[in-house]
């Protein structure tokens, strides 16, 4: 069985915003960073499909802030309730 990692999603609506913050607070405490330049409303995000495909059972997917990665709060309640069903954690710092 491979090992759990942790690992962090960083999204940023803008290229002219910068990810420092979330990357700050992200690095000490994940394996990988994923970062996306792109609106929560868009209608692709392919950073954040990339990494919800990637998570194995036992990892822990991270954010620093619930709004950087979900669009409402439905929709974070129907991923992390499948990213659960699927033994991933999910965490917010």
């Amino acid at each position: 069985m491979p090992t759990p990692r942790r690992l962090g999603y960083i999204r940023v609506s803008t290229r002219a915003q910068a990810p420092d913050r979330q990357i700050d607070v992200l690095r000490a405490e994940c394996d990988d960073l994923y970062i996306e330049h792109v609106s929560a409303v868009a209608a692709e995000r392919p950073v954040f499909d990339r990494l919800i495909a990637d998570l194995m059972p036992g990892d822990t997917f991270m954010v620093v802030d619930l709004d950087r990665a979900f669009r409402s709060a439905v929709d974070a309640i129907l991923v992390s309730s499948a990213l659960c069903q699927q033994g991933v954690k999910f965490r917010i710092l």
